[in-house]
């Protein structure tokens, strides 16, 4: 599966006349949808606005009436003059999603004024770094007037606008947009937007992740009685919206995140990141014998992730947990103890013979590097008795990876009178397994933690509109660790650091990001850096790269 989230981004407000970026919409298809609702739900009954945004312009009065039938409403009185003077809302969307359809019912107007500018007022999109504009409703090119919808008809096929957005944000506007030139109203309300209905649907292409088990299920491999399961799950795109328990497969229990986190959504991140699970787990209505558990979470959009399962044996009858290695080989069972007969004495076998699946290894669970020491781990018996000549064989895979990530990495035996051997080390942060006599019931696992360094460059330093814009980087030391996981793109935007798109990493840790500037019109000087989101999956915390500069200059 792959980690790639689409458009992880966030708000800009609508300034910056100086320059714009297009951003490239890029990723795969999603794997959800979920529905937004303002104003009025499906069935037309009234809901809150929680998803639009005001904004804070000069001159420019809001309203919201939706909860009693009305409209939600953004004017411009007879002060807004300036270019770029902006009345509206913003439809915040979350990241790892992306708007993939939007219905809106709604009236325009807009005033005359002198030949210099004009008044826009609708519904429209925008990207990362450009402001927004009026696509439907009354543009800037409908004229010196404009009427669009009827008021009187709140939910009429005239006020309906219907699109698939090519950019990732929605705003709802009466403006005197950017590159119109001064405006000079005839009127009071030179612009003016009325909002009775909307729907967006959103492409929810981030899965959750889901924790280890946990809880007293873990005491031991024989349970009894009632056993507490607990478990976390995360999502980055529209929030979890339940955990449910899993035995053997089938759902016995589920947790619901509850408030806001019900249909109809009435806002684009109506879940919780993350929801912690906790269930009661009555072993006595199951059979005896071997059984998984398992948590598997669920997110706004419907993308569900199953968890490792952990195994566990019912057993009524030992009243207690009881630690031992199962699977283990078949055995023949004991025979039953007869005080008639004297046992003969068993037949010793060499120390390299005895039962794999009695023996323990013992490594330490994290190493940092480069390590200042040999690194060793220790083989005992179930008795803790050191086990000499016992042969250990080393798997690597990269930190995080998949159980098929297992390669083969080396072989050697324990050596010494107290178990000891040496592990191999790698250069790059990796995770070692060692397993002895070849049973995966006798094994262990190191972690190698290298610390990432990042490099960013880009293609040329200066550029011209129309031009592409190249931006390589590179996290080394870790393992392979990062292939195809999401590293996000982050531009600096009046002082703020915002993300306007991301890129997968591949094995080696590199990444490569194309950018074609389209929308400057005069020179301008842009600021981007790499950053790679912390996880769970991985050691490292937030990692960020030095910022990389480019100057802009319009085209010849």
């Amino acid at each position: 599966m792959s980690h790639r989230t689409r458009f992880l981004s966030a708000w800009i407000a609508a300034a910056a006349a100086t320059a714009a970026l297009s951003v490239l919409a890029a990723g795969p298809a999603s794997a959800a949808t979920y529905r937004v609702y303002s104003c009025r739900d499906a069935e037309g009954d009234p809901v809150a606005t929680m998803a639009w945004r005001a904004g804070d312009g000069p001159a420019a009065v809001y309203t919201d009436t939706c909860d009693t039938g009305g409209a939600l409403s953004a004017l411009l009185t007879s002060a807004a003059t300036a270019e770029g003077t902006t009345a509206g809302y913003r439809f915040a969307v979350p990241p790892g999603t992306s708007i993939q359809r939007y219905r809106v019912w709604l009236s325009a107007a807009t005033d005359a004024m002198t030949p210099s500018g004009a008044y826009a007022a609708g519904v429209g999109t925008f990207g990362e770094l450009a402001p927004a504009v009026v696509e439907h409703g009354c543009p800037v090119l409908a004229g010196p007037t404009c009427t669009f919808g009827d008021p009187g008809d709140p939910s009429g096929a005239a006020n309906l606008v219907d699109d698939t957005p090519n950019a990732p944000q929605l705003a709802l506007l009466a403006a005197c947009p950017p590159g119109a030139g001064a405006c000079t109203p005839a009127g009071p309300q030179p612009a003016r937007v009325d909002l009775y209905r909307s729907e967006v649907e959103f492409d929810d292409s981030a899965f959750p992740t889901v924790g280890a088990v946990a809880g007293t299920i873990r005491d031991g491999v024989r349970v009894s009685g009632v056993r507490s399961v607990r478990g976390e799950a995360a999502d980055v795109g529209a929030g979890v919206r339940r955990v449910q328990l899993l035995v053997d497969g089938v759902v016995v229990d589920e947790q619901t995140a509850g408030g806001r986190c019900r249909t109809p959504y009435v806002v684009a991140d109506p879940c919780p990141e993350t929801l912690h699970a906790a269930f009661d787990l009555d072993t006595r209505t199951l059979a005896e014998g071997l059984h998984d558990v398992a948590l598997r979470a669920v997110d706004a959009a419907g993308n569900a992730t199953t968890g490792p399962a952990y195994p566990f044996i019912v057993d009524q009858a030992s009243g207690r947990p009881a630690v031992i290695v199962v699977p283990g080989p078949a055995r023949p069972a004991p025979a039953p103890e007869t005080p008639a007969a004297t046992p003969a004495e068993p037949e010793r076998r060499p120390q390299e013979d005895a039962p794999a699946a009695r023996r323990r290894v013992q490594l330490p669970g994290r190493v940092s590097l480069p390590a200042t020491r040999p690194v060793t781990g220790r083989v005992v018996d179930a008795g803790g008795r050191p086990a000499a000549g016992v042969a250990i064989t080393f798997e690597r895979r990269p930190l995080g990876g998949d159980d098929d990530a297992w390669r083969p990495l080396s072989a050697r035996r324990t050596s010494g009178p107290d178990g000891r051997f040496d592990v191999p080390v790698p250069g790059d942060s990796a995770e070692v397994r060692a397993t002895a006599g070849g049973d995966r019931d006798a094994a262990a696992t190191v972690r190698f933690v290298r610390a990432l360094t990042v490099s960013a460059s880009a293609s040329r330093r200066t550029l011209r509109n129309g031009d592409t814009l190249t931006l390589r980087g590179r996290f080394a030391h870790a393992g392979g660790a990062l292939e195809g996981r999401p590293v996000l793109i982050q531009a600096r935007v009046r002082g703020t650091w915002r993300t306007v798109d991301s890129a997968e990493a591949d094995a080696a840790g590199r990444v490569r990001w194309d950018y074609r500037f389209t929308n400057t019109t005069r020179t301008a000087r842009y600021v981007f850096r790499l950053v790679l989101p912390r996880t769970k999956e991985l050691p490292w915390g937030r990692v960020t790269s030095d910022p990389v500069e480019v100057l802009v200059h319009p085209a010849r």
